[in-house]
């Protein structure tokens, strides 16, 4: 979320260079997504490994309930 600042001409500068942070975080993402496996393998990414485990956490719940 960008916060209005007073400064008018400030406002799409924040918003511009909040963009490019969206679009270089999902820029970083693409590398782990293709060297996932369907299985919830490995990943090369070290900083994504807690999602990868919270997402295996979260599939053998819906497993169980399935």
């Amino acid at each position: 979320m960008v916060k209005k600042t007073a400064f008018f001409l400030l406002d799409p500068l924040a918003r511009l260079i909040f963009a490019k942070q969206n679009q270089n975080t999902g820029m970083e993402d693409i590398p782990l997504f293709d060297t996932m496996k369907p299985d919830g393998g490995r990943t090369h990414i070290k900083h994504d490994r807690g999602v990868l485990k919270f997402t295996e956490f979260y599939q053998k719940w819906v497993d169980k309930v399935e």
